[in-house]
């Protein structure tokens, strides 16, 4: 913890070095003096309008059942009451063989509505 210490106090002392630099009209340094503070309001700033959560989000968790398998048939999830869709066709809908009458085939200037 006294390294810490000795940081903020080396940075403190740093800074009010390139104030008094800037005050003697060294304009070089001015990004040095003029930008630490407006990091730290823009930070203190956003922690005083919530912040962020540090930690998992909430979609990290799941509560309950088996790890899903990307490979094969999952099973039910508990409480879970919905039908299964059946296969699902390359348009993404399910029960369709094809992309015949959507608006893919439409598109591409195949057979279509309109």
């Amino acid at each position: 913890m006294k390294a810490v210490h000795i940081g903020i106090a080396g940075g403190v002392a740093l800074y009010a070095g390139a104030v008094i630099l800037a005050v003697a009209g060294f304009r070089p340094i001015l990004p040095f003096v003029v930008v630490p503070p407006v990091l730290v309001l823009l930070i203190a700033g956003g922690s005083a309008l919530g912040g962020r959560d540090h930690g998992r989000g909430r979609g990290a968790v799941r509560t309950g059942g088996v790890p899903l398998s990307s490979s094969g048939p999952n099973p039910p999830r508990p409480g879970d009451d919905t039908p299964d869709p059946g296969p699902v066709g390359p348009s993404g809908a399910a029960g369709t063989s094809g992309a015949a009458g959507t608006s893919e085939a439409a598109g591409r200037g195949g057979a279509g509505p309109g």
